[in-house]
């Protein structure tokens, strides 16, 4: 863990936004390891200009690299759902996954018993966001095609 941008709060985990629908990523892309797991995260999202979320969702996690990997449609759709219903202005608006918080703040965040400056004060931010580009599953050999 690291200590930076958050004051004094320790870093935990790194954050990855899974572009691609068709790749589950079973096998972690840090380590290539056979180590990604399903696992419950309450992320804390950042919408545009000043609104903060927090959402509990089912990620892969890679707990030997310390990497959440979550779908960018299925962290879109919801932001869509959320804004749809309640924030109609703030739609399609740029959005960051800033980190993880803890169980029981997230059950006071959706009951509404704490405020934004409480969430940020109490959030556990990402270490780092870490980018993985891939080709998407098997690729003929171009010599074998005559090519």
């Amino acid at each position: 863990m690291t200590k930076g941008w958050a004051g004094n709060r320790e870093h935990r985990y790194y954050f990855f936004l899974n572009k691609y629908d068709d790749i589950a990523f079973t096998r972690c892309p840090q380590c290539n390891r056979k180590t990604t797991k399903e696992r419950m995260f309450c992320l804390i999202i950042h919408v545009d200009p000043k609104n903060l979320f927090s959402f509990n969702k089912s990620c892969r996690f890679c707990a030997d690299c310390g990497l959440i990997i979550v779908k960018k449609t299925e962290l879109e759709n919801y932001l869509a759902d959320i804004c749809e219903k309640h924030y109609p202005d703030i739609l399609g608006n740029d959005y960051l996954a800033l980190g993880t918080i803890n169980r029981a703040l997230h059950r006071k965040v959706k009951q509404g018993n704490l405020d934004a400056n409480t969430i940020i004060q109490c959030f556990i931010p990402f270490i780092g966001h870490k980018i993985f580009e891939t080709c998407g599953g098997w690729q003929p050999d171009k010599f074998s095609m005559g090519v």
